[in-house]
């Protein structure tokens, strides 16, 4: 009988900044989906919020901190890889502070 892997709730931005441009990252070689673009974000930990997550995977990833209130849910994706089951919760995100860099 086939096991169906848990789900992973993933929180992404999709940032867009006062000059309409969106910011995009290309995943890691050598990582699940290696190599193809994304909105940057990550998994959600047990008891977080999507925002949480989303906060502070923005922050680990990016050096940026998120203006909650300008973020509105833009789409959620369920999708089935074989070897992982992914929600993906994507939000859209207008303010924040810092300047976003690769970290």
């Amino acid at each position: 009988m086939p096991t169906t892997a848990p789900e992973i709730h993933v929180a992404a931005g999709a940032l867009r900044d006062s000059n309409g441009r969106v910011l995009i990252a290309k995943r890691p070689d050598g990582v699940h989906q290696g190599g193809l673009w994304e909105f940057p974000g990550g998994k959600r930990e047990l008891g977080e919020t999507v925002l949480d997550a989303l906060q502070r995977e923005l922050q680990e990833e990016l050096g940026i901190t998120i203006d909650t209130n300008t973020a509105q849910p833009l789409i959620q994706i369920e999708h089935d890889y074989g070897d992982r089951q992914v929600l993906l919760d994507t939000w859209r995100i207008a303010g924040w502070t810092g300047e976003p860099v690769g970290l």
